[in-house]
């Protein structure tokens, strides 16, 4: 995407079935807004581009997450950065307490639990 080679802007398919079904809440114009989470949304369209029934879901869940972890990145940092401005290693740790701020905490201190929306699309925690 840096190098120019993956567009920046949300693909036919993307704008088409999974801008239509958005909450229209703060998190989704983050989620539309946001260059590196529209392209995720892009590449999730395409990894699941066999499910026609349930890709817009899926992809709709990720970046969500995505921009609920933005949110959190701007609120700890006191910044208004896109994603692409928190992937800096000087924001390590502040990614890192959004990340876990992001997560349910176990009961077992040591281990964190996955957003409830990873278990739905499938991502590994």
């Amino acid at each position: 995407m840096m190098c120019g080679k993956i567009p920046c802007q949300a693909s036919q398919v993307l704008a088409n079935e999974v801008f239509p079904i958005r909450r229209g809440d703060h998190v989704s114009e983050i989620a539309q807004n946001d260059e590196l989470v529209v392209n995720l949304g892009n590449q999730w369209m395409m990894r699941k581009r066999r499910n026609e029934i349930m890709r817009k879901y899926y992809t709709s869940t990720v970046m969500r997450l995505a921009a609920k972890l933005k949110l959190a990145c701007q609120n700890l940092s006191g910044t208004n950065m896109d994603v692409m401005g928190f992937l800096n290693l000087v924001h390590f740790e502040t990614v890192l307490k959004a990340v876990l701020s992001c997560c349910h905490i176990a009961n077992d201190a040591r281990r964190t639990k996955g957003p409830q929306q990873c278990h739905q699309v499938g991502l590994r925690h």
